[in-house]
């Protein structure tokens, strides 16, 4: 479980906190000069969501010592923990 949610959670930290360099990279590896930062600004957010929305609907899918329930509520579970983990991250970074 530690690579199968925590990788996805990490990676979606990464993308979030390193959002920009990200970009910079993704953009350099393409051969992009102008148009890598412009496109990585609307889909920066989106990609560093996915992976750490995944991650926590998993842990919560998976977890040991739990009631499984339908397929709805650990997503919804993960929507509601993700924008906590967002709304912490962003007070620590002000």
């Amino acid at each position: 479980m530690a690579l199968s949610a925590g990788l996805p959670l990490v990676l979606g930290f990464v993308v979030l906190v390193a959002g920009e360099a990200v970009g910079d990279a993704i953009a350099d590896t393409a051969g992009e000069e102008g148009g890598g930062p412009r496109r990585w600004g609307a889909l920066g957010h989106p990609v560093g969501l996915a992976p750490a929305w995944m991650a926590s609907a998993m842990s919560f899918r998976w977890s040991p010592r739990r009631v499984r329930q339908g397929p709805t509520w650990p997503a919804f579970g993960s929507a509601v923990q993700l924008l906590l983990w967002i709304a912490a991250t962003w007070l620590l970074a002000r």
